[in-house]
């Protein structure tokens, strides 16, 4: 995968693979995972490859590709849910480990925090949906798609997913 990002006065593009989610954080830092499982971060006004660093590859981290990568919208986390079904959910910018879910039941395609950091939810490959709130950990499965879900999103008023 190409991810090519053009800003009229840079003239600039960014090239990593393979990609499989992008990001931007509130501060403007752009996050891409990729299935070697590490994680790249650029600030704006410089998307060159050489300014794109990884941030996070250690495989005991992410071992299975960082299948989605979400800043929390006030900045201070960063969800990472990987293909081997693992959420880990850290600290931003520090990266220190702040919770790591279970895996195994199903590759993890997508993820989306609440916007005051209280619910995460991961779209899985099996077509079901994981609530984890953030307090107690204790999931709970939303059940009825057919197909893997790809995409979700938690609405700003964190009623609906």
């Amino acid at each position: 995968g190409t991810i090519k990002l053009w800003e009229c006065s840079w003239g600039d593009t960014h090239t990593n693979a393979p990609i499989a989610t992008v990001a931007i954080t509130p501060n403007l830092c752009f996050l891409s995972g990729s299935f070697d499982g590490a994680i790249r971060q650029a600030t704006t006004g410089d998307f060159t490859a050489t300014a794109h660093q990884v941030i996070v590859s250690n495989k005991k981290w992410v071992s299975a590709g960082a299948m989605s990568v979400v800043p929390s919208r006030d900045g201070s986390l960063l969800a990472v849910g990987s293909l081997d079904g693992v959420i880990r959910l850290m600290e931003y910018p520090s990266l220190r480990l702040v919770h790591e879910t279970p895996g195994g039941k199903t590759a993890l395609l997508a993820l989306d925090l609440a916007a005051d950091n209280t619910t995460l939810v991961a779209g899985l490959a099996n077509g079901t949906i994981d609530v984890w709130p953030l307090s107690g950990w204790m999931c709970y499965t939303l059940k009825g798609h057919t197909c893997p879900v790809r995409a979700l999103l938690i609405t700003r008023d964190n009623a609906h997913v």
